[in-house]
């Protein structure tokens, strides 16, 4: 996904409600736990609001061609993630807690509900109509 691509969702999150959001421009900063926790990080073409994700991007690229994947949560919380590593409670404890802030869901941002309900399905509709449609292919929905 080139950066104009993602520089358009960090826009469309903000359309959808949820602020000005910024998209990491810059090299990768894996961050104090980059090594073990790859969201805990920033890289290019992720969406932060306040300093924290709302949107990862990964990529895998072969002579074959290239996969992007992304996420976005609909609610953060570092603690379940954290406990699935073998660490000692004392340690498991520290990184819950530094880690919670390093991303947010888009629920916690907008309340859960409608209000968040609607939001996601205006940003997937946003989103799908940037791609191009092939033959007869088009957005779920779209007959």
């Amino acid at each position: 996904m080139e950066m104009r691509g993602t520089r358009r969702l960090g826009r469309e999150l903000g359309v959808v409600g949820l602020g000005e959001c910024v998209v990491h421009e810059g090299r990768a900063v894996p961050g104090p736990y980059g090594a073990t926790i790859c969201f805990s990080g920033r890289g290019p073409g992720e969406v932060f609001r306040g300093g924290a994700k709302i949107m990862g991007l990964s990529q895998w690229r072969s002579r074959e061609g290239a996969l992007f994947q992304t996420c976005a949560y609909t609610h953060w919380e570092a603690a379940p993630l954290v406990n699935l590593l073998d660490l000692d409670a004392d340690s498991r404890a520290a990184w819950s807690m530094e880690l919670s802030g390093s991303a947010v869901g888009i629920e916690d941002l907008l309340g859960a509900g409608a209000g968040a309900g609607a939001a996601m399905a205006t940003l997937a509709r946003n989103l799908l109509s940037t791609f191009p449609h092939w033959g007869s292919v088009g957005p779920p929905g779209d007959g």
